[in-house]
């Protein structure tokens, strides 16, 4: 059926996920294939509506668990496209998404300790029993890195379950705030699979994201030279990997890897000379440690 309504509808939309968007498609469910479908409203007539309401679930997209006026607005400027309407004295804002590995919890009090540790003049939104969404307008008081660490800290520590966070970039209030937050929530929901980090960030996510997105086979030419060298010396692979995330700084990465500044700097040179490339540059660090994304990229389970 799913392929007959390609042929009908090229414009056609299927995944295995919930949809996140609405904008101008009508969502339906295939229980037969297991996938969600959208249609753009403009290539349906009414009478193919109506037959695709009998054969299937219509989608209905779920307002913000946590029900305030504010939250449900903002559901639906952030998933459905909604008209723009800025709200007042609201320049900025930023979306720290997060996920919760567990059922076993009261909502209510997992409001209450987030409340408690932010400011007050964020939004709450909870979009699943697992998923949420902190609403966060720049001001003085806005969370760093270190508050979210914090925050995370608490709620691991009082609840006995594990948190994933985005901490997402201010963007403006402006007419494209719905699609900057569907391209934070599809690096977001990508990085649940890949990455092992709890605390997230756009640069943390995005090289691995974009090597995720060259074919496979593209990659294992491009590296194989560079891979098959650190392979064979797994102490030199995690030197250099270390002396790239330290920015080439010496003295952290020989402290980080507990060897004398002279131990660190024969590696790093009996690489270079091996490899041919010169990761003391900006140019060679970044060729390396693509290669390395691939190599960590290339040993995860496939996902769907």
């Amino acid at each position: 059926m799913i392929h007959r309504l390609k042929q009908r509808f090229p414009n056609i939309l299927i995944q295995t996920n919930s949809p996140s968007f609405a904008n101008d498609y009508e969502w339906y469910f295939s229980s037969e294939e297991n996938v969600y479908f959208g249609i753009p409203k403009k290539d349906l007539s009414q009478d193919e509506r109506e037959l695709l309401q009998l054969l299937f679930n219509r989608y209905t997209f779920p307002m913000s668990l946590v029900g305030t006026a504010n939250a449900d607005l903002w559901y639906q400027l952030l998933f459905q496209g909604s008209d723009f309407q800025k709200p007042m004295d609201m320049e900025a804002v930023r979306f720290v998404q997060f996920y919760i590995s567990s059922h076993d919890y009261e909502l209510h009090d997992i409001i209450d300790a987030i409340r408690n540790a932010v400011t007050p003049n964020v939004e709450l939104l909870f979009i699943s029993p697992n998923e949420g969404i902190i609403v966060e307008p720049l001001s003085p008081l806005a969370m760093s890195k270190q508050d979210l660490s914090s925050l995370q800290s608490i709620l691991e520590t009082d609840f006995f379950f594990n948190v994933r966070f985005y901490f997402g970039r201010f963007f403006q209030l402006n007419k494209y705030i719905h699609q900057n937050f569907q391209a934070e929530r599809q690096l977001f929901q990508w990085a649940k699979e890949h990455v092992d980090h709890k605390l997230l960030t756009f640069e943390s996510i995005v090289p691995m994201f974009l090597m995720d997105h060259i074919p496979p086979s593209i990659r294992a030419t491009i590296f194989s030279s560079v891979m098959s060298i650190l392979k064979e010396d797994e102490t030199l692979h995690k030197t250099v990997k270390t002396y790239i995330e330290n920015q080439s700084n010496a003295s952290l990465t020989a402290k980080e890897l507990y060897i004398h500044r002279n131990s660190l700097q024969y590696r790093i040179d009996k690489f270079i000379e091996k490899s041919g490339i010169d990761i003391k540059t900006f140019t060679g660090a970044f060729t390396v440690y693509f290669a390395i994304l691939h190599d960590e990229l290339s040993k995860l389970p496939e996902t769907e």
